[in-house]
């Protein structure tokens, strides 16, 4: 018996919606998000976009402070370090229990799931960024969870990492960059595969620095446009 499929809810909905604003700089860091405002553009009562904010503050997308409207959260250079090297920590860590422990069929989903990311690349698929950020955060996960420590697996994916690509909102996808990191992915699944304990960290700590040097790029751009303002 097929069971009938769910709808999503009207607090998911917008959530995604307001998610993919921000991804593609409808709504740029420093945005408040006025609740009356949105329930009127939703056309819905105020709960479902409480909702869907509450949801994008637990993301770290939004700022939340008491007696105050909630904005569009801007990250600084410091927090983004941090970020990066908490990355590059757990990811480091992980690698020598993921390649001895990681099975045929978690590589092939991992496959699988960069050839997605891959295609989504070469199409210039900017207006689903959302959908682009999730896979990449997936194959990160999957990584670390074939190390088969639950305990990392939650701290891990407690880290907002999609905040990094999002980073980039409004500016289009670099073609090149995103190449180098499908192309790190791969060789990464290969190292994994071969069972290869340092050419994998070797390459783990190349994918990070990558995300570093973007982010770094965007730090300055952002900082330039302020100046400018």
């Amino acid at each position: 018996m097929q069971l009938p499929l769910q709808r999503k809810s009207l607090a998911t909905e917008i959530y995604e919606d307001l998610r993919a604003r921000i991804a593609t700089g409808g709504l740029m860091a420093g945005t408040t998000l006025a609740l009356t405002h949105l329930a009127e553009e939703y056309q819905v009562s105020p709960g479902p976009v409480r909702d869907a904010i509450s949801t994008l503050a637990r993301d770290g997308l939004v700022q939340v402070e008491s007696y105050q409207q909630p904005i569009v959260r801007r990250w600084g250079r410091c927090e983004v370090r941090a970020l990066l090297d908490a990355r590059l920590l757990i990811e480091r860590q992980v690698v020598d229990d993921a390649v001895a422990r990681i099975m045929p069929q978690e590589l092939d989903a991992l496959r699988v799931l960069n050839a997605r990311i891959e295609e989504m690349v070469y199409a210039h698929s900017i207006e689903d960024l959302g959908t682009l950020i999730d896979l990449d955060a997936a194959f990160h996960q999957g990584l670390v969870r074939a190390a088969g420590n639950p305990v990392i697996e939650r701290m891990y994916a407690s880290l907002p990492q999609h905040l990094l690509q999002l980073r980039h909102a409004g500016r289009p996808l670099d073609p090149a960059q995103h190449a180098r990191m499908v192309a790190q992915h791969s060789r990464l699944l290969d190292a994994y595969a071969a069972r290869h304990v340092e050419t994998a960290r070797a390459l783990v700590t190349e994918h990070i620095e990558t995300i570093g040097r973007a982010n770094r790029r965007v730090l300055v751009a952002e900082v330039e446009a302020d100046a400018i303002h």
